[in-house]
């Protein structure tokens, strides 16, 4: 199998129930079989380096189960081993943020999310989208949109949560 082999089973494992523990876990140990075969000088076709699609199907996972910040920390891992983010890596960690306010906001159980929550997932998002503009790629219209959501279902949440003062005074 090649990395666009591995690719297509991790976005396979992202669209399951509880896909992204799943593709999570497949992807550490597909990285974990390529270090074991570098470190041991075997030939790199047996156990290809994950790639960046590879990443992106778990990136997309974290989304749709609306984990922005389990995506957040497998960009970091991209990077620390030299795999640079493309566009669909961002666009992902956009819509993530942008389900987990949808969640938050349609949940009955908000109460635990603060103003200060929203207002830092809203941030976070924008650093996203000021690294996606620094990327080769720059953003599209799917991130934009995305973005646009982030910001819709932000400030629905907004309107349903009690400021930090508010409920600390309470």
């Amino acid at each position: 199998p090649d990395s666009k082999s591995y690719g297509m089973v991790l976005s396979a494992h992202a669209r399951c129930t509880d896909g992204a523990e799943a593709a999570a876990n497949l992807l550490e140990r597909l990285e974990t079989r390529y270090n074991k075969a570098k470190a041991e000088g075997n030939d790199p076709k047996a156990h290809p380096r994950p790639n960046v699609v590879c990443h992106n199907a778990v990136m997309n996972a974290y989304a749709r189960a609306g984990r922005p910040k389990d995506a957040v920390q497998l960009l970091g891992r991209m990077e620390a081993h030299e795999i640079e983010a493309d566009v669909v890596s961002y666009t992902s960690i956009l819509d993530g943020y942008a389900r987990w306010l949808e969640a938050s906001a349609s949940s009955k159980k908000n109460a635990s999310v603060t103003e200060s929550d929203v207002l830092d997932a809203i941030a976070n998002a924008e650093d996203i989208m000021i690294s996606l503009e620094r990327s080769k790629d720059g953003p599209n219209v799917v991130a934009y949109n995305a973005l646009l959501k982030v910001y819709l279902n932000g400030a629905k949440l907004l309107g349903q949560v009690q400021g930090d003062a508010e409920s600390s005074s309470s």
